[in-house]
């Protein structure tokens, strides 16, 4: 029935994910805030960063692929190295700049 030992699990594991995930957000923002982000409210900001997370986690999976899918039909050798770090960097510019643009409340200049 209700066994207190797997919500004490649950609840530690959901906190240590949040905590993570909430250190990345701040992370990211003084990064962003160094390179001129402006924004009207803090719950556009918030919506900016959820808006990133759930775009770059499917995004970045489908990029991750594509070396791994190219050295197993021959056509790299290595699936680590400059061509994952282009397609990583391209794809964080991307959406980042996908995300400026649509969202009226953000601006990065």
């Amino acid at each position: 029935m209700f066994n207190i030992n797997k919500v004490k699990t649950i609840v530690i594991c959901l906190s240590i994910v949040l905590i993570i995930l909430f250190a990345i957000m701040f992370f990211e923002f003084f990064t962003l805030k160094l390179l001129g982000l402006q924004y009207d409210s803090i719950g556009s900001l918030v919506y900016f960063f959820v808006l990133y997370l759930l775009l770059e986690i499917p995004l970045s999976l489908i990029v991750g692929a594509i070396p791994k899918a190219l050295k197993s039909v021959g056509i790299i050798q290595f699936s680590k190295g400059l061509l994952s770090f282009l397609l990583d960097t391209g794809l964080t510019f991307a959406l980042i700049n996908s995300l400026d643009i649509f969202m009226t409340h953000i601006k990065i200049d």
